[in-house]
């Protein structure tokens, strides 16, 4: 019954419809390597912390091992996350569309490789929304204030259903560690 209902509702509002628009092969693998570097960076800032811990707490001569490993763990995910940067750079840079949206957006002063790469990933390079307010309240960024009547004002607050890790690199601007 759910489904008729839904079918009657599309069929009574298809011209206001737009067809689905699927992000392109090379969206997709910049989209999971961006994923993948976000985990990558994760694990890096948890080594980091516990490397720190230790330093503060034990001493280096008698937990030579454990401070080693430490080490190596983030000398490696650096290379790794090097890796991945390169990769997502080859990407865009063999997608004619990509690096073209890819150079606009990196014009902007505060917008960075990650940054940039996240705008081309969430907008589908730029098909997905019809306007930047859209793309402000998906990423979180634009507040909404509820009022209802004389009585009833409250602060504008954003959506607690945003793309978190869109609004925190917008937020960190040129300075993101992502």
């Amino acid at each position: 019954m759910d489904a008729l209902r839904i079918a009657e509702f599309a069929f009574l509002r298809r011209d206001k419809l737009k067809p689905y628009n699927p992000p392109s092969t090379n969206l997709l693998k910049l989209q999971s390597l961006n994923t993948l570097r976000a985990r990558m960076v994760k694990h890096r800032a948890g080594y980091k912390a516990s490397l720190n811990e230790y330093k503060t707490i034990l001493s280096r001569k008698d937990n030579f091992v454990l401070f080693q490993e430490q080490e190596r763990s983030i000398i490696h995910l650096n290379k790794v996350i090097k890796r991945i940067d390169s990769e997502i750079q080859n990407i865009i840079d063999q997608d004619e569309q990509l690096s073209h949206h890819y150079k606009l957006i990196i014009y902007v002063k505060g917008i960075g490789p990650v940054l940039a790469s996240y705008f081309l990933v969430t907008t589908n390079c730029f098909t997905s929304f019809s306007d930047a307010r859209k793309h402000a309240c998906y990423a979180g960024i634009a507040p909404f204030s509820y009022q209802s009547g004389t009585s009833i004002n409250s602060r504008a607050k954003v959506s607690h259903m945003a793309n978190k890790t869109m609004k925190a690199l917008l937020n960190l601007g040129p300075d993101q560690p992502y």
